[in-house]
């Protein structure tokens, strides 16, 4: 048994997943993901977000649109110019509506994706990325911190909440 003024690495991780586990039973928010709602069409809710993202270091990608013009989704990179696993890729969804447009974001590290962002265009060739192409050809072993992964992402999420007027999370 451990002394009274000692806590082991067990305990700690122990009362840590239970706080997590508690802010998400009851509605906290997630690092990795927002949403929003925009006045206006779906185009004009693009270019916002594309707008918001470049004002948060995110470079658009890719982005697929449905037929009937009232669905989108986008693909922003963190640090696109030189690709790390720990960079944050964040995917958009946009569906308008009569009252505009709800915006949903989810960002997850590029590690994730196998250094390389989702193809939205399958079958198709789409603009891609090639640096990220590259990254993903490094051969040996590529050095990931999680933590700095994590920071990232919260990072690109609280810009882009802040860029397009989300309120905050709760």
């Amino acid at each position: 048994m451990a002394p009274m003024g000692h806590t082991d690495p067990f305990r700690l991780l122990l009362l840590a997943s239970i706080v997590v586990t508690s802010s998400c039973a009851s509605g906290g928010s997630s690092l990795n993901s927002g949403s929003a709602r925009l006045a206006g069409d779906l185009r004009a809710a693009v270019d916002q977000v594309v707008t918001a993202g470049s004002g948060c270091d995110l470079r658009f990608v890719d982005s697929r649109r449905d037929e009937a013009g009232r669905a989108a989704i986008l693909v922003l990179l963190d640090g696109a110019s030189s690709p790390r696993p720990e960079n944050a890729l964040v995917t958009v969804r946009l569906e308008s509506d009569a009252q505009g447009v709800t915006v949903a974001w989810e960002a997850h590290p590029l590690a994730e994706y196998g250094m390389r962002p989702p193809d939205l265009r399958v079958g198709g060739d789409g603009p891609g990325c090639s640096s990220c192409t590259s990254a993903a050809r490094l051969d040996g072993g590529v050095r990931y911190s999680r933590g700095l992964a994590m920071g990232n992402v919260a990072r690109a999420t609280r810009c882009l909440r802040e860029a397009l007027g989300a309120p905050a999370a709760p």
